[in-house]
């Protein structure tokens, strides 16, 4: 065992067992999926097996990682409608993801104690155990989003070739899992913007570096953009492949027609605020302070980020609870310098203690409701719904029509 394997990882390996357990539970006792789920498994039968259907509103990069699944599903004669698989594949990823978060932490300067709390306050949400089952395209690109920021703050520092390279494929990649994280890029450039401008942390982002950083940005956009419309051209052969992206843009931002406010609140984020982790919430505040005011200048871009991000996804009227989830990671790395503060006063960090375990209460209770649970769509009327019968209009179309939520 590696000399630097600490009593915190000890018991970090055994909270990841568990939910890793619960996972291989969930994959085998969960049935069905939801609309976002059965999308992405159509879309893998597409490019792999059998399907005449292709949602063109889903990012194509998590159907094209479903390939092992596939590659199964071809040999054993799999249905579609047989979900177990690929709920078994997204708790292996899902559970990878939670070692990524780890590791983030144990780059940080923080108590073992603090790196545990830490963990179990910002990641281990409702949240996370109420997505987790499932294929989702919500949780596991945070992780990236935290690896872009390290690498455009490592790249800013000292720039060479190959994290550039990384931040590029990065974002396309992010970018092709779901359209609205091309929002990654953005505000990593708002941060250049604001440092360059303000001259933060020794003047950091200088207008050579700033352009430069601003042509990767560019260069991960075309990649994107080529290939969503690359994956399109099947469903639209006669518009150019420049094009295709702009048809779908145009598809998806009228697919729920125009009464918005009513589909989507906008208080929705907030009304479930404690869902994304009660002392991280409580917690989140003083440490976008600290971030702030603090000379760690890594820490106020992950801020400066945050801060961007939530604004421009509360200006966006599509909302869903989970479309934050992946904001956890950086939550994460913003409040660590708080608990460990916290903890240095004995009253406050029972109290913290006690929250943390209140909310990870919250959380098993969710877990255990997962176990047995249906998903609630009529997947026969969903999977016909390339006929109109359905939730949405899929291949042979672009244009999206809903029958009722």
């Amino acid at each position: 065992m590696p000399s630097d394997f600490r009593t915190e990882d000890r018991w970090f390996m055994l909270v990841w067992l568990l939910v890793s357990i619960w996972t291989l539970a969930c994959a085998f006792l969960v049935q069905g999926e939801y609309g976002d789920g059965y999308q992405t498994i159509v879309n893998g039968r597409y490019l792999f097996g059998d399907s005449p259907n292709y949602y063109v509103q889903r990012g194509p990069l998590v159907a094209v990682a479903l390939w092992p699944v596939e590659v199964l599903a071809g040999w054993f004669d799999w249905n579609a409608l047989v979900v177990r698989p690929y709920h078994l594949y997204s708790g292996i990823l899902h559970s990878l993801y939670l070692i990524g978060c780890w590791l983030f932490l144990r780059r940080l300067d923080l108590t073992g104690t603090a790196r545990l709390l830490t963990f179990l306050a910002a990641v281990l949400s409702v949240v996370f155990y109420a997505n987790a089952p499932y294929l989702s395209h919500d949780i596991i690109p945070g992780f990236l989003f935290l690896e872009m920021i390290f690498l455009c703050y490592r790249w800013l520092r000292q720039p060479d070739s190959m994290t550039a390279v990384l931040l590029v494929i990065i974002g396309a990649a992010v970018t092709l899992i779901k359209q609205t994280y091309a929002l990654f890029w953005i505000v990593l450039i708002a941060y250049a913007a604001a440092a360059f401008i303000l001259k933060w942390d020794g003047r950091i982002v200088t207008g050579r570096k700033f352009l430069i950083l601003f042509g990767l940005a560019s260069i991960s956009g075309a990649l994107s953009w080529l290939g969503y419309g690359l994956f399109i051209a099947d469903e639209l052969p006669d518009v150019s492949l420049f094009m295709r992206p702009f048809a779908l843009i145009s598809a998806v931002s009228t697919q729920y027609g125009t009464d918005l406010a009513t589909i989507f609140p906008p208080d929705l984020y907030l009304r479930n605020i404690h869902n994304y982790g009660i002392a991280a919430m409580l917690l989140l505040v003083p440490g976008l302070i600290l971030a702030f005011r603090g000379d760690d200048a890594r820490s106020r871009m992950i801020a400066l980020c945050w801060l961007v991000y939530i604004v421009i996804m509360q200006l966006i009227d599509y909302r869903e609870v989970r479309y934050l989830a992946f904001l956890a990671p950086l939550t994460m790395v913003l409040i660590a310098p708080v608990v460990q503060l916290v903890l240095r006063q004995r009253a406050l960090a029972g109290v913290l203690i006690a929250i943390i375990l209140i909310d990870q209460y919250r959380g098993m209770t969710v877990a255990a409701n997962q176990i047995g649970s249906t998903a609630r769509i009529d997947v026969t009327r969903f999977i016909d719904s390339a006929t109109g019968d359905g939730k949405t209009v899929s291949s042979g179309v672009l244009s999206i029509r809903l029958h009722g939520r």
